[in-house]
């Protein structure tokens, strides 16, 4: 067993079993049997996506009991557990139960007296893997489209926080999932590299660090597994001279601190046209020293702790690497409060070059950094001299300007003086080393699924004039 920590206060809040080798093939044979059986892909879809709405009606009945259990395992402020994640997870099972009733193939006649068609069918047993960051929704993206194609899945949760995914687990029991469709092991490492390996599962659903994701294509290259790979980021916000700077401050405010910067999305480069940027950075900071620090459950804090003692310590071996770079601290900095809990003060760096390691690599925490541009050409330039491209934003009052961005930027999502908002039914998914795939979306089932061409000649019988090569004598 392993203790579950709450990271403000660093005391065990429950436990949770440490699954290995053995408990991942037990969850998999499962999976490799249901499927076999087909009890789940064989049902009508309509009684599909009839289970699938009450699991989106099971979590919004247990929504309170979601967010606290994300909200003490996870740290983040409770408002945000309520308002943005059990929300979003719940929707995900409504959004799949709705697509998947015309998540159909197509039809045509290659002759006369022939017709094709297509069928999209599950891919078999997915094995999905989420990190701690966003358990609750994350999972939920995956498994949703999963089930809705018809396949069978195994979940490996994160270690840290596994609370919210074994409240999911109950959902899709309560809603009727037949056994052996859905599967859980809680577990680390071990664990997840069985499951990468396996050559009965066929597909890899994962979000985590681009690190990760090489590892689990290496791992499942043996058995040419399908991913879905959701990565790392690295998002420019790019704040030009006409823009409405008091809503571009509330903007890079909510996109670098939200979830103490722990997202794949938070905008971590912050790029202010040159005639701008003292009046931004000096609004900016001042904002950022007032931010409330403390336990997600207190109502008055508005940034909680890192997830674990090892983020912390890898953020402010970032900052503390900045520092010796030669970068200019604008605020906050390398020590944490005094007391328990793995904090972080919010914290921005000025005078940063590219070829530092805190503007290159995900720090994933709470240090946005400032940077000037001249124009159009040097933001873009900017905005690709890392290896990620997964979000990005652009403030500006100039919609040819924007548009141009749009068209260059070599992201998976842009905002136009916006970010993080996520609008139901649109790919999300990264570029270059962010992953590749798209979630979210109607095209997602396309990811969950095979699709297999059939040929129906209907002409009448007898030998066909293409076979006549093939004939003996004259």
């Amino acid at each position: 067993m392993t203790d579950v920590l709450n990271p403000a206060t660093e005391i065990a809040v429950t436990q949770s079993a440490s699954g290995g080798r053995a408990e991942m093939e037990l969850a998999i044979q499962a999976a490799v049997n249901a499927h076999k059986v087909g009890v789940w892909r064989k049902m009508s879809l309509q009684e599909r996506s009839s289970i699938l709405r009450d699991v989106a009606a099971s979590i919004r009945a247990r929504a309170e009991d979601f967010a606290r259990v994300e909200t003490t395992e996870q740290g983040r402020p409770l408002i945000q557990s309520q308002a943005m994640m059990v929300p979003l997870a719940a929707h995900a099972f409504e959004f799949f139960a709705g697509v998947m009733l015309t998540h159909g193939g197509r039809s045509g006649h290659p002759s006369p007296a022939a017709m094709a068609f297509t069928l999209k069918q599950p891919v078999g047993v997915v094995g999905c893997i989420t990190p701690a960051n966003v358990p609750l929704v994350l999972a939920s993206e995956k498994l949703a489209p999963a089930l809705a194609a018809g396949n069978c899945v195994v979940l490996k949760p994160p270690q840290e926080c596994p609370g919210s995914s074994v409240l999911l687990m109950e959902c899709l029991q309560a809603a009727g999932l037949p056994a052996g469709v859905c599967n859980m092991v809680l577990g680390g490492s071990e664990a997840a590299e069985h499951l990468v390996a396996h050559p009965q599962v066929g597909m890899i659903a994962f979000t985590g660090a681009t690190a990760t994701g090489k590892t689990i294509m290496r791992q499942g290259a043996g058995s040419l597994k399908r991913l879905l790979l959701e990565l790392g980021g690295k998002a420019p916000q790019i704040i030009f001279e006409d823009a409405d700077l008091a809503g571009a401050i509330e903007g890079a405010l909510w996109g670098a601190f939200l979830n103490g910067g722990q997202i794949c999305m938070a905008s971590t480069r912050i790029m202010i046209q040159r005639s701008r940027f003292e009046e931004f950075a000096e609004s900016f900071v001042q904002r950022v020293k007032q931010i409330r620090i403390g336990p997600g459950l207190d109502p008055a804090s508005q940034m909680g702790p890192m997830l674990s003692s090892r983020i912390r310590d890898r953020v402010q071996a970032y900052i503390r690497a900045a520092m010796r770079d030669g970068a200019t601290l604008l605020c906050g900095g390398p020590d944490s409060p005094a007391g328990p809990g793995y904090w972080v003060l919010p914290t921005v760096f000025a005078d940063v070059k590219p070829e530092m390691s805190i503007y290159q690599e995900e720090v994933f925490g709470p240090v946005p950094l400032l940077i000037p541009f001249d124009d159009l050409d040097e933001a873009i330039t900017m905005s690709h001299q890392t290896d990620y491209g997964l979000t990005g934003s652009v403030w500006t009052r100039d919609l040819d300007r924007a548009l141009r961005v749009a068209e260059e930027l070599e992201v998976g999502t842009l905002w136009v003086n916006e970010h993080l908002i996520r609008a139901p039914g649109f790919p999300f998914g990264g570029w270059k080393q962010s992953g590749y795939g798209r979630e979210a979306c109607p095209e997602t089932l396309d990811e969950y699924s095979q699709v297999k061409t059939v040929y129906l000649d209907r002409s009448p019988g007898g030998l066909k004039p293409r076979y006549q090569m093939f004939r003996g004598g004259t």
